[in-house]
């Protein structure tokens, strides 16, 4: 998987049109979810609370064109949606594990924008309003220079997972 990740990430540039609203998690269940997580594993990493954001996510959510809801609190009912409620849930969960672990210099954010793939835009491709931009969250450290990106949709077909992207000195 590792191998798959460091190629998708070679090959696709991810162009941030707009940022999405981020919902607080209030999901009780999601939220004992992380807790749990949380307390059983004392030397966890930011890496580590991410891939289990994303693995929550995929257990929770199956992917559908025609959503019902994007609010992360209803999607565990719902459970059906498309790359905007993937990445609003997982955004939600690691900005509750980012607070819990009091990493405030870590900062989760859910962006909106096109895909990129070997410089040709994969978003604009059809005339489906579906395919108009895809979502997908970012998590950063400038001091420390860490800018993580994950698509939690993508993640759900091919479990490419965390992609660490360079910023530009």
């Amino acid at each position: 998987m590792l191998f798959k990740t460091a190629i998708y990430s070679g090959i696709t540039f991810y162009d941030i049109t707009q940022s999405a609203k981020i919902i607080e998690l209030e999901d009780e269940t999601i939220k004992r979810e992380i807790d749990k997580f949380l307390e059983s594993n004392k030397e966890r990493t930011i890496e580590e609370l991410i891939k289990k954001a994303l693995s929550i996510t995929s257990e929770t959510l199956e992917f559908s064109r025609k959503s019902t809801s994007t609010n992360p609190n209803e999607l565990r009912t719902t459970r059906k949606t498309h790359c905007v409620g993937y990445a609003s849930l997982s955004n939600s969960i690691i900005n509750y594990g980012l607070k819990k672990m009091d990493k405030s210099e870590y900062k989760s954010t859910h962006w909106r924008g096109k895909i990129y793939l070997l410089r040709i835009e994969f978003t604009n491709k059809s005339d489906d309003s579906f395919f108009k931009d895809h979502d997908f969250v970012e998590i950063t450290n400038s001091s420390e220079n860490v800018r993580l990106r994950i698509d939690p949709s993508l993640y759900e077909f091919t479990r490419i997972g965390i992609m660490n992207i360079k910023y530009s000195k």
